[in-house]
């Protein structure tokens, strides 16, 4: 099992079935009417060793806050270097739904609490999963144990005593055949799980994302998750809204929307994630969550070769776009910086790549990407590679001999590593000669 605390630290504490299959413990989970499976609300039964120690669930100072918090204890005190077992519960997880009352238990309303302050801010709580002990048992004395696994642990304590009598070892054979898991929370939470039946000792908002590491071992499966979660609508008042943390602006626009539309930015040279390109633009694109479920809906999925042969067009209308910037603007007050290199690929092919700073009276304006170039193995000389700048920088600003040279007069670096292209800038004028390999006029 994978306990991750309040802390970085992982703590890997183990699980192990030592009888039969746990599912075959859940009330309602036989099937029913046709065959059909009845998922179940509650969990198996499983037996819960509880681990007292100040990396574990809910032992961070910032959840000793709010009303319920189990009281701190001179036993508890004690218990804050290291980790030690205290005792053993029998448990089980549960759903509830986030409109569940919390009236007469303290403890649990304090846990909802804490577990909302766990997910990040606009993130709705659909529920909860909460695991509550059954039967308890506490030690006489706590020990001190460094093992993981629940098995390595129980073998350690199995001789120590009860308080309410008895060996540890005696009371879990007693239990019969369930499941062992182990959890680590803080100490006066687990003093107060192992002196009182029927309390609640960890609890999980449910999400749209929930965070699988603060489930313990005995969790639910992901179908009845899905299930929960297509019956449980969070109501409006525990749904946590960006409000709270997206009011600055930037230009007019929401931290919210800015941030949507730099995750969305990342598929713009990926095609392979169709899927998830059309989810991130249309909550960029859209106002709200509805409005970017209908786009979804809507939209029509495309095959990859589709959207390649669509980015040839859309390449051709940037180009022109620029075309008519660059005719626009006053070339005396432009700055050019130029950014080169190839990349060999496949049977000697090598891709040769370029891009470009534009400045304007001295102020950055945009950086833009030359059209891509393929160069044959015999093409990868000095000459080759500067007619392949001259013809990417000829499909972006031509088809003029006046404007491809109006571009390379405002050139003031070009930038490469120690290749073949450092050699670009020795070259002189090679616009006429350029021209004339392509077979065109002045």
């Amino acid at each position: 099992m994978e306990v991750a605390g309040d802390s970085d630290e992982d703590h890997s504490l183990g699980f192990d079935v030592v009888g039969d299959d746990p599912d075959a413990l859940a009330p309602d989970a036989q099937p029913r009417g046709g065959g059909r499976r009845v998922l179940p609300q509650v969990g198996p039964l499983c037996l819960c060793l509880v681990i007292a120690s100040t990396n574990g669930f809910w032992a961070s100072p910032r959840h000793d806050i709010g009303e319920g918090r189990p009281a701190q204890s001179p036993e508890a005190a004690a218990l804050a270097e290291g980790s030690h077992l205290v005792g053993a519960v029998v448990c089980n997880w549960e759903f509830m739904s986030a409109s569940d009352s919390s009236a007469g238990l303290p403890t649990l309303a304090w846990l909802k609490s804490q577990a909302c302050r766990t997910v990040t801010a606009e993130v709705e709580v659909f529920g909860y999963i909460a695991y509550k002990g059954l039967i308890a048992v506490a030690l006489d004395e706590p020990v001190a144990t460094e093992a993981h696994h629940p098995n390595s642990i129980l073998q350690m304590a199995s001789d120590r005593r009860l308080r309410e009598g008895g060996r540890l070892g005696d009371w879990v054979g007693q239990q019969g055949r369930l499941g062992i898991i182990s959890v680590m929370i803080g100490p006066a939470l687990a003093l107060a799980v192992v002196s009182a039946a029927r309390s609640y000792f960890h609890i999980v908002a449910i999400t749209k994302k929930t965070q699988k590491k603060r489930l313990l071992r005995s969790k639910p499966s992901r179908r009845q998750m899905g299930r929960f979660l297509s019956s449980a609508p969070a109501p409006p008042g525990l749904a946590i809204t960006t409000k709270q943390v997206c009011e600055p602006r930037v230009f007019g626009m929401e931290a919210k929307k800015i941030t949507e539309c730099v995750c969305a930015s990342m598929h713009l040279k990926d095609v392979k994630n169709i899927s998830a390109a059309t989810k991130a633009f249309s909550r960029a694109l859209s106002g709200s969550r509805e409005e970017a479920v209908r786009l979804v809906a809507k939209s029509k999925p495309l095959c990859r070769e589709s959207l390649r042969a669509a980015r040839v067009r859309v390449d051709v209308l940037a180009m022109l776009l620029f075309r008519k910037l660059w005719q626009d603007i006053d070339h005396n007050t432009v700055w050019i910086h130029i950014w080169v290199d190839g990349s060999p690929q496949w049977r000697g092919t090598e891709m040769y790549a370029a891009s470009f700073d534009l400045y304007v009276h001295g102020t950055f304006i945009k950086r833009r990407l030359l059209p891509c170039v393929s160069l044959r193995s015999g093409q990868l000389d000095a000459v080759s590679k500067t007619a392949g700048l001259m013809w990417s920088i000829w499909l972006l600003v031509g088809p003029s001999a006046s404007s491809l040279r109006a571009f390379c007069s405002r050139v003031v670096s070009i930038c490469s590593d120690d290749g073949v292209e450092r050699q670009l800038v020795e070259m002189g004028d090679f616009i006429d000669s350029f021209i004339a390999y392509i077979g065109g006029g002045s």
